[in-house]
């Protein structure tokens, strides 16, 4: 025993590998080696690692979405399976069913052009919330006023005094009436089941909207109560 520890200067055991005083990797001559990777790696200040990923509550966790689910396995990774460092296993939606479950769901922005789009055209799919549901009756509403309502009690104003042409305006209303509600029919099924996906239950249980007391309860429930906090099977 002759050499010293270059990193501490505690006296370096014959044959050992590793100081016993800094536990650094020692050579025959008691110094590292220049440029040497090893000596680098144990001289070099380690990175800092956020343990922050390690220490959620229960609550924290729930509420984790896929992106930082994947940067805990990274993080985990690299403090215990370093050969998998790089490695972060992919999580499509549905692979992984608390995740997706427990994941707050981001709902689109809404904007007038949009949600009329998606009252004509947003088909049977995803979801639509309450207040995405009340935005668009409101503007669906404001528009029959506009084009409708305002134009017919503006004639009806104008000609209340030729009983003749006042029955044609009421015949041209009624007909209005008809072709907006045929416009409206196929929109409104829409909106309606995802306004029941939201709630996630299938949109053939708006049929219940048709069975007397117990289906205007059950409109009331849908118009009023928010969906689910989550992801569910509906988006």
């Amino acid at each position: 025993m002759g050499a010293f520890c270059a990193f501490c200067g505690k006296p370096i055991v014959d044959g050992a590998n590793f100081c016993v005083g800094c536990g650094k990797p020692v050579y025959p001559d008691g110094a590292p080696k220049p440029n040497d990777n090893v000596s680098q790696l144990f001289t070099e200040p380690a990175p800092p690692i956020n343990t922050n990923a390690y220490s959620q509550t229960p609550q924290q966790v729930s509420n984790l979405s896929v992106p930082q689910a994947q940067n805990i396995q990274y993080a985990h990774n690299q403090m215990f399976q370093p050969q998998y460092a790089n490695q972060v296993t992919q999580m499509p939606a549905g692979s992984n069913q608390f995740m997706n479950n427990q994941a707050r769901y981001v709902p689109k922005e809404l904007t007038l052009f949009g949600m009329i789009f998606d009252y004509f055209f947003g088909g049977f799919s995803g979801r639509c919330r309450v207040l995405e549901l009340w935005l668009t009756a409101f503007i669906i509403m404001f528009l029959e006023l506009i084009f409708i309502g305002i134009p017919c009690g503006a004639a009806f104003y104008y000609f209340r005094t030729n009983p003749s042409v006042v029955q044609y305006l009421q015949i041209a209303i009624y007909a209005i009436n008809i072709v907006f509600t045929i416009i409206n029919f196929l929109p409104g099924i829409m909106m309606s089941t995802r306004r029941l996906h939201d709630l996630d239950m299938s949109g053939w249980m708006q049929l219940v909207f048709y069975i007397p007391i117990i289906g205007q309860l059950f409109m009331l429930y849908v118009m009023f109560v928010p969906g689910t906090n989550g992801h569910n099977r509906y988006g």
